[in-house]
Order: C-alpha cells, then sequence, then structure tokens
C-alpha cells in the first residue's frame, strides 16, 4: 500500500445480486481526478484511488471492496486528508429465497416478472474517522432539486462523521462548500470554483 498524507477516491460500486445481475451507483471518476489535479497544482500531489467503474484496471469494484480500502487508508499511519468521494450503492437486493452474491444461481426472463427486495446496505464514510480523529475527511453528499436550507440540513447531517462537506444538486445545479461548524464557504453553481474552494480550505 502506498504510504501517502492525501488520498482521493471516487468512482462508483456496484452489488451482485445473481449471476450477471447487480445493483450499480454509477460514477465515473470525475470530480476525484479534478481534484487530483488541483491538489497538484497546488503542491500537494495526492494519491488517487478509482473504483473499477471509473478505471478497469482497478481492484476495487463492490461497498465490501470500498470497506477494505477505507480500513487501508485508516491504517496507513501517514494519512491525513482524504476526499471520499466513492458513490457507494445505497442498498443491497435480493431475489426469492437465494443469498445474493456473483456467482448466485442465475435468473431466467422465461420466468417472468420478479420481485426484488432492496436493503439498505451498511455506511463505510463514517468508518474513517472512527479510530482516526486525526483525519481530515471531506465527504460529499448529493441532493436533487433541494432548496439551499435543504442542502445545508443534508450536509450537516453528513458533518456529523466529516470535517468538511461538498454538497451538490444535479438538478438545481448548485454547489455548497461546509465548514465543520456549518459555515457556508461558498454557494455557486459553478463546479470547478467550488472544487478549488473545497481543495483550499482541506488543504489549510
Amino acid at each position: 500500500m502506498l504510504m501517502t498524507a492525501i488520498h482521493i477516491v471516487g468512482g462508483g460500486t456496484v452489488v451482485y445480486v445473481r449471476n450477471h445481475l447487480a445493483l450499480a451507483a454509477p460514477a465515473y471518476g470525475t470530480t476525484a481526478r479534478e481534484i487530483a489535479k488541483i491538489c497538484a497544482r497546488r503542491g500537494h500531489p495526492a494519491h488517487l484511488t478509482l473504483t473499477r467503474i471509473a478505471d478497469p484496471s482497478s481492484p476495487y469494484e463492490t461497498n465490501e471492496d470500498m470497506a477494505r480500502l477505507a480500513a487501508e487508508i485508516v491504517a496507513d499511519t501517514q494519512t491525513r486528508i482524504v476526499f471520499w468521494n466513492p458513490a457507494i450503492c445505497d442498498f443491497t437486493g435480493q431475489v426469492g429465497e437465494v443469498a445474493p452474491g456473483r456467482k448466485a444461481q442465475r435468473l431466467k426472463t422465461s420466468g417472468g416478472a420478479l420481485d426484488m427486495r432492496l436493503t439498505p446496505a451498511d455506511k463505510i464514510v463514517g468508518s474513517l474517522r472512527r479510530q482516526r480523529k486525526d483525519i481530515f475527511l471531506v465527504a460529499f453528499k448529493t441532493t436533487t432539486g433541494a432548496s439551499e436550507d435543504e442542502m445545508h440540513a443534508a450536509g450537516m447531517n453528513l458533518l456529523k462523521t466529516a470535517s468538511l462537506v461538498l454538497v451538490n444538486d444535479p438538478v438545481t445545479r448548485m454547489n455548497m462548500v461546509l465548514g465543520a461548524d456549518g459555515t457556508k464557504h461558498l454557494v455557486t453553481t459553478q463546479r470547478n470554483d467550488a472544487l478549488e474552494k473545497l481543495v483550499e480550505v482541506a488543504l489549510a
């Protein structure tokens, strides 16, 4: 494992239901790559890790893989700042009584319509500071069509486990950078400006 002070993580994950059937949180690492570029431009090179959805060569694909990565980052004694930007699949899925998994019995379309039971997946982001309060954790929250007050409330909830939060809304295109005390460092529709401010505050 690379020993580094700044870790940046991005991309989406999948959760296998059956053979050739999975739930996914599509994300392709655009934000994580941009944050890495900003850090490098400011003289703070970081270690960028992307999931397999964003980088086919990545060993990290599932929620379980990302939990393992989070543990590795925490175990890295040099870790000081973590930009945790992966889209973790929020649910696990199960069809019938067959335990879900990559090699679970494949479903056949000839059987007609089926119901899938969705169960909330375990959260990972909170584990990063549970044992390492010294880690400055930058987390990300997405809302859809929320007001500025609603975005602020969503960000404040995430700040219970993070040091700095970027709340973004793809419907309104609003971005909000929130400090640990709820301070709005920036509210803007300019995504690049929000990322620049996010990195500036984190590095400070």
